[in-house]
């Protein structure tokens, strides 16, 4: 991965943290594309992609309910 990318993928990814506090940056859709950008195979990706699923999963169980 080059530096480029991987520099593009954690600005992107700090500007989505900050739209998730400010109301003016939206938040989700730079989040997303940050991760986009790293790819799902990053090592400081991997954690969040995780932790995400087992949140969908959870939310799945809660809804079915």
């Amino acid at each position: 991965m080059t530096r480029l990318r991987e520099a593009a993928g954690f600005t992107l990814l700090a500007a989505g943290l900050l739209g998730t506090l400010l109301p003016v940056i939206p938040g989700t859709p730079l989040l997303i594309a940050g991760v986009a950008v790293l790819g799902t195979d990053h090592p400081r990706v991997q954690p969040w992609i995780k932790r995400l699923d087992r949140w969908r999963n959870s939310l799945k169980r809660r809804t079915k309910t």
